[in-house]
């Protein structure tokens, strides 16, 4: 993607000058909201999106190529448990509540987020003004397949007035895409055409002969995603509501895809889907954890310095999930001694999680006070969101 810079006028939209950047307006006004779950709540329509094009495979082709669901296939109909959500937000904040923005961008990283309806955190700073950031919650196994400090190209956007449809694709400065996460109705080429800068991942749905639902907005039926990434060889890859698969190297998941049959919501779409893309093949870095110096939870650590109860060796508690590797990362960053992939039975760590184990330094020689070099690195693992317990252990008991 080219570095910044105008925007194509989509029809009825006015380009906005703000920052240095060029924002689309598609000249609705409406409230932003925090409520993750206010998009599936409200959309809605008269009938199910019906796909009626051939597959086109060309790549130049704008849209996705689309064809008829093959029940065989997976069982689209009954829809599975995979919990998927996003959340957009822009700063400086754009003059309307709907916006889109491209160009060239620096990941300033993302993080866990701890307590919270979402899983992670990222961030991405334009190079000619302004930052997206994106609240997203994936499966527990699943990271975000980017670099702290890497250069990326984006496209992003917010749309809708009763509903709200976040967009967001992020490709690798060799153009290679890392993530496309939508939360939305179908088809996206409706609202989010990536304006001619890069292939442009899409989702549709196929016609499903499924049983309805009762929702609050009315009758529903379970759809097939039909998910496009912008790679004509690979074509338009299937997935049921709920579930996840893998092909040409990408992770699909989704985690809502139905259309109404019967609608009781105004003004809302016939559709919605809710889908995160996520590159295989490379491992992301989250930010680096920067503790700050002189900091101590107290709350997460059991003991002192003086350790009084004579503890031989320390263990911690963190998520056993997609994120583990990064953690153990940032942890032996700080404490060399720590390893993980313990049971975490001393810090009495819980079935999600699992231990990481470091040894301790002694200020005397048969006495059990901490060395102060061995506290501070103690109180700077207690900093991080991540650890939720640090505990001392004996190797007899």
């Amino acid at each position: 993607m080219a570095s910044l810079g105008s925007c194509s006028d989509q029809a009825g939209t006015v380009p906005i000058e703000l920052n240095n950047t060029r924002f689309v307006d598609p000249g609705a006004q409406q409230t932003q909201t925090d409520e993750r779950d206010r998009g599936r709540q409200t959309y809605g329509g008269d009938e199910p999106y019906v796909p009626t094009r051939q597959p086109d495979d060309s790549p130049t082709s704008d849209e996705p190529a689309v064809r008829d669901a093959d029940p065989n296939e997976v069982d689209a109909c009954t829809g599975g448990s995979l919990d998927l959500a996003m959340q957009l937000s822009l700063t400086p904040p754009p003059p309307t509540a709907q916006w889109t923005i491209k160009g060239d961008a620096v990941v300033l990283g993302y993080t866990q987020v701890p307590d919270s309806a979402f899983t992670q955190q990222l961030q991405l700073e334009f190079v000619d003004g302004g930052t997206v950031t994106m609240l997203v919650h994936l499966p527990d196994d699943k990271t975000l397949p980017l670099t702290h400090g890497e250069a990326v190209h984006v496209y992003a956007g917010v749309a809708g007035q009763d509903w709200i449809a976040n967009y967001l694709a992020v490709w690798s400065a060799s153009d290679q895409l890392r993530i496309f996460v939508y939360s939305g109705p179908t088809p996206t080429s409706i609202t989010f055409n990536c304006e001619g800068q890069m292939p442009c991942p899409a989702v549709s749905q196929t016609s499903l002969l499924c049983p309805p639902v009762d929702l609050v907005c009315g009758t529903a039926v379970h759809a097939q995603a039909l998910v496009w990434t912008g790679l004509s060889a690979l074509g338009n890859v299937p997935v049921a509501a709920g579930q996840q698969t893998a092909a040409g190297g990408f992770d699909f998941c989704v985690g809502e895809s139905m259309a109404y049959k019967e609608v009781t919501c105004p003004n809302a779409p016939p559709s919605w889907v809710e889908l995160a893309v996520l590159n295989a093949a490379v491992q992301g870095q989250p930010a680096p954890f920067q503790p700050e110096p002189g900091v101590c939870d107290l709350d997460k650590i059991g003991f002192d310095q003086d350790n009084k109860p004579d503890y031989d060796f320390y263990e911690v508690c963190v998520p056993d999930d997609g994120m583990k590797g990064a953690h153990e990362g940032q942890l032996k960053a700080i404490d060399g001694t720590l390893t993980c992939s313990v049971s975490g039975t001393f810090a009495g760590c819980t079935g999600a999680e699992q231990g990481c184990r470091g040894l301790f330094n002694y200020k005397h020689e048969h006495q059990p006070t901490l060395t102060d070099q061995k506290w501070s690195q103690l109180c700077s693992v207690s900093q991080a969101k991540f650890v939720t317990k640090v505990a001392g252990g004996k190797y007899s008991q």
